[in-house]
């Protein structure tokens, strides 16, 4: 029987694939380094306080609220559409005779 060949070690492409991995980690390393020396950013200053918000007082929800209820009136005009009792409306058409 035959003897095996002996390994003879990496090839030349291993060795280049090789030192090119090296390079890429140290560059890697050299990058984090330059990071970590880097000043840290401050915080940025606070902006400063809002003015609290405009309020309504008691008599402007009041007077809006009777506001609302008058134009509520006119829109709807119950007064115009309702017959109370004892009332007659008009008749619709007008009056007609015999004739036509």
């Amino acid at each position: 029987m035959g003897s095996a060949p002996k390994p003879e070690g990496p090839s030349p492409t291993q060795i280049k694939l090789e030192k090119a991995q090296l390079n890429l980690v140290n560059q890697q390393l050299a990058d984090m380094e330059r990071a970590r020396l880097l000043p840290t950013p401050e915080a940025p200053k606070a902006l400063p306080g809002l003015n609290p918000g405009v309020t309504q007082s008691s008599q402007d929800q009041e007077q809006a609220a009777m506001q609302a209820r008058r134009q509520s009136l006119r829109r709807t005009a119950p007064a115009r559409s309702t017959i109370f009792a004892g009332e007659t409306s008009p008749k619709i058409g007008g009056n007609k005779t015999l004739l036509g």
